[in-house]
């Protein structure tokens, strides 16, 4: 899930080819859950900071990555799908 659009619509799109995309409009959260046991999330926003200053966190941590994914899933229900 992603913000899409015009500018990077096409890739979504490619994407689209492999794996399901839907377009994230709603969340500004930037974060990776990896295996429901780690979690590496990023502290502020792109929009308002260089990236030359972006800051991210690693976490391995089971419960919170599983808890964190199961909010995502809830979230992902609602998406809309990129067509």
């Amino acid at each position: 899930a992603a913000p899409v659009d015009k500018n990077n619509y096409k890739f979504a799109k490619e994407f689209k080819k492999i794996a399901e995309v839907k377009m994230l409009d709603k969340m500004k959260a930037r974060f990776v859950i990896i295996d429901s046991s780690e979690l590496m999330f990023m502290l502020l926003d792109d929009e308002k900071f260089h990236p030359n200053y972006d800051v991210g966190v690693w976490i391995n941590t089971e419960f919170f990555a599983q808890t964190l994914e199961q909010l995502f899933e809830l979230a992902w229900k609602d998406m809309k799908t990129v067509k």
